[in-house]
């Protein structure tokens, strides 16, 4: 935990992603496109159509739900959009298709065997946990952090199975090209990174 100085006062900062060791079974993501050929990707992409709304986890460290949330929301948001008639889209409201954070984080900490603390969780560990046990929409689970060590009823882990990820892959680190051919596809990252002092002052929070 770290503290903020803001306008308002010192706000406390839950800062909980674990780092994770290597894992020889990872499979590592592999390009579509030949190697050097970063001339077909864009210089820029915008992906904002299919990202939903900042949500703010509050003083429980599940950070790493967050994110891993926001992608499986990505994945529906494009989905949803592509088999939608072009005159229907201008209807369709990013963010609607919300998923349980907290369902995520306590299914990302079964995964690490920390169900009764508030731990943080690794990103493969929160990935794997979409694998293994799926996904389910934020209202039937919602994000109240004081129910953060509840199992979730079984209803609920039933639901989330029909929305299980059927696949994932690490990225090698600092592979750039890996990253930029996967953004301008529409397939959204999540990493981690080392967070340092400077970060969470308030010049940074005002100026960035």
């Amino acid at each position: 935990m770290r503290t903020l100085k803001t306008a308002n006062g010192p706000k406390e900062v839950i800062l909980n992603v674990q780092p994770q060791a290597k894992d020889v079974r990872d499979e590592k993501y592999r390009l579509k496109i030949p190697r050097g050929s970063l001339r077909t990707v864009p210089s820029a992409v915008d992906n904002r159509n299919i990202c939903s709304p900042i949500r703010d986890q509050g003083n429980l460290g599940s950070c790493t739900a967050f994110a891993v949330s926001g992608l499986v929301e990505s994945a529906y948001n494009q989905t949803a959009q592509q088999w939608m008639p072009s005159w229907l889209r201008i209807f369709f409201k990013v963010g609607q298709n919300k998923i349980s954070t907290l369902f995520q984080y306590y299914a990302s900490r079964v995964i690490e065997n920390s169900v009764n603390e508030d731990s943080g969780a690794t990103i493969r560990g929160s990935v794997k946990a979409v694998a293994n046990f799926g996904a389910v929409g934020e209202s039937k689970w919602p994000y109240q952090i004081s129910k953060f060590r509840t199992n979730p009823p079984g209803s609920v882990w039933a639901e989330a199975k029909q929305r299980k990820a059927r696949s994932y892959h690490p990225i090698a680190d600092g592979d750039l090209e890996t990253m930029k051919a996967l953004l301008s596809e529409g397939k959204l990252i999540t990493f981690g990174f080392r967070v340092y002092d400077y970060m969470l002052s308030q010049d940074m929070a005002v100026h960035g």
